[in-house]
């Protein structure tokens, strides 16, 4: 008998073909049969849209999932992630990647946060310790090194500790990686927060200077620090 796994690898199987006009109609089948798309479904759905640079159709599947209730799972994540990046959609990307961190949609990337500050009682950890648990977790995962790190200096920018975000952004930069706009934010974000505007605004600048765009989640944070600073005329002229 038909069933909804069957069905997924049926729509696996059209993209993986570059059969994906089929698509549309096998859901219709799956839905005649009153078979309803789970969580798998989805993804696929998701994967291959992005696959083929249809955005729009990524991301009404990935709505339609939310409206059913469906959470969406660390693959589903950093699936639009990267298609957003593909798609050259870095803002909207680091933007994705904000509200997974905000929200905890998807658990491993929040244990991986999580982990990251787990050493002693008063959270002190050493620039060592941190990347030995960044590259198990690099070893171990699915997510794009790239995300991972950019995770790792968002949790220890939460956490108020720029200064090891620092850290660890130069000893990766070593191994390739490159700082974004995300990285951008989520230390702008961590100097925002201990009221440091002046540094907020220096790492806006540098920013520029290697192209990056602020996005408007890096406003917000310069916007809040300055709020926070008491530098109000400063912050409605932004």
């Amino acid at each position: 008998a038909a069933s909804t796994e069957m069905f997924n690898s049926v729509i696996s199987g059209l993209f993986r073909a570059g059969k994906f006009s089929q698509v549309p109609d096998v859901l219709t089948e799956m839905q005649n049969r009153g078979l309803k798309a789970n969580i798998i479904t989805y993804g696929a759905l998701i994967a291959g849209w992005f696959r083929e640079g249809m955005l729009k159709k990524a991301l009404d599947a990935y709505f339609e999932m939310r409206a059913k209730g469906i959470v969406p799972n660390t693959i589903i994540c950093t699936t639009i992630i990267s298609g957003l990046y593909r798609l050259g959609m870095r803002g909207e990307a680091s933007k994705v990647l904000l509200k997974v961190m905000d929200l905890h949609s998807a658990p491993s990337l929040k244990y991986f946060s999580d982990q990251l500050m787990i050493n002693s009682d008063d959270g002190s950890q050493d620039l060592e310790r941190i990347t030995t648990s960044i590259d198990k977790s690099t070893k171990s995962s699915i997510i794009p090194n790239n995300y991972l790190y950019n995770v790792a200096i968002a949790g220890l920018c939460k956490y108020g500790r720029v200064d090891n975000a620092v850290e660890v952004i130069n000893d990766m930069s070593v191994r390739g990686f490159i700082p974004d706009e995300f990285t951008y934010t989520s230390l702008i974000h961590g100097v925002s927060l201990s009221g440091d505007v002046d540094r907020a605004f220096q790492l806006r600048d540098e920013m520029l200077k290697k192209g990056l765009i602020p996005t408007i989640a890096t406003y917000n944070a310069l916007i809040n620090g300055l709020c926070k600073s008491g530098n109000l005329d400063r912050a409605t002229k932004l």
